[in-house]
């Protein structure tokens, strides 16, 4: 499969909230997650965090909105959305809607997101969440 078409199937798979399936069909089991502000994650960590997002939202919706790619590397600006139904990272819920985007710079191997390196405008995100 195109590494694109991985990666925009790998991201359209979570508007299906069953990331279980998400993780064994696109994540490789050893895949390296490149740090975000000094945070390590592993395949599973990684997991945890985006159960513990979907946890806290519904309505989520994943949407790659562009995407360049290179050989197995592939770019995309990404965005997630969804409404709040309980605290996240210390924000009570307010039962607002917001909008997480990101840069994402995915490897794929075999079918496979391999490599995983994220920018996020969580501060952003954070901030429409707790909004008086």
């Amino acid at each position: 499969m195109d590494p694109k078409t991985v990666v925009q199937e790998f991201w359209g798979s979570y508007n299906s909230g069953n990331l279980d399936e998400t993780w064994k069909t696109y994540v490789a089991e050893d895949l390296i997650v490149h740090p975000l502000a000094g945070v390590e994650l592993d395949r599973a960590s990684w997991l945890a965090t985006e159960k513990g997002f979907f946890a806290a939202f519904e309505d989520v919706d994943a949407e790659v909105l562009d995407q360049v790619a290179e050989g197995d590397m592939v770019a995309s600006r990404w965005s997630l959305t969804g409404r709040q139904k309980a605290e996240f990272m210390g924000v009570p819920s307010g039962g607002r809607t917001a909008t997480l985007t990101g840069m994402l710079f995915d490897r794929v191997r075999d079918d496979k997101v391999a490599e995983h390196w994220a920018e996020l405008a969580l501060p952003h995100f954070l901030q429409v969440l707790g909004a008086e």
